[in-house]
């Protein structure tokens, strides 16, 4: 019987521990292949998954992308990136469904999901529930899905500072707090 720690499954996402109990590769294919059942019912074919900086957030995006697949969703992967530049994603790749591997703000060992079906919507209460139902009963839509890599760092950037009308350059020092954000910038693609 499939199991997953059902504490995780919050009113507004899914958050747990990243140990053997809780969140970790297995129970995120589980999770990966409830939420690709849900979107399957939905008559939605793909996803964006992307994964934040944190202890855990690619292995858990493996897992979930493994479930996906089985599930017969086609997954495009984003790399590492902020929660915001998935859901942009999901409006540039004009696809409804849509995954973020993310502590957020949770303390260190913390780890969780957050879950799109739609533009700008992310399940929540009874559709959780209903992903939690799925793994009791292990009744999972069936399929070879396929994923492909896009990286959407330029776009992005390109987008955010194509909003902006400087009146004067300016210097800007980031202090990312070891986040995610940091990786981004560092990168040289962000205001460049």
């Amino acid at each position: 019987m499939a199991f997953v720690e059902r504490s995780m499954f919050r009113e507004y996402d899914i958050r747990g521990l990243v140990n053997d109990r809780e969140l970790n590769p297995k129970s995120a294919e589980l999770i990966g292949k409830a939420y690709g059942t849900f979107l399957d019912r939905r008559g939605i074919a793909d996803a964006v998954v992307g994964f934040d900086s944190r202890f855990g957030s690619e292995e858990i995006k493996d897992g979930v992308v493994r479930g996906l697949l089985s599930a017969g969703r086609d997954v495009i992967e984003i790399g590492m990136c902020l929660t915001p530049m998935m859901y942009w994603a999901q409006y540039k790749l004009e696809t409804r469904g849509g995954a973020m591997i993310t502590g957020s703000h949770n303390p260190k060992g913390w780890n969780g999901l957050k879950l799109a079906c739609g533009f700008s919507y992310t399940l929540i209460g009874e559709e959780l529930g209903e992903l939690l139902a799925m793994i009791d009963s292990e009744r999972f839509s069936h399929g070879n899905g396929t994923r492909r890599r896009v990286d959407i760092r330029e776009d992005y950037a390109n987008d955010l500072v194509g909003r902006v009308a400087l009146a004067r350059p300016l210097k800007v020092v980031v202090d990312a707090g070891n986040g995610t954000a940091g990786a981004i910038a560092s990168s040289g693609r962000i205001g460049t």
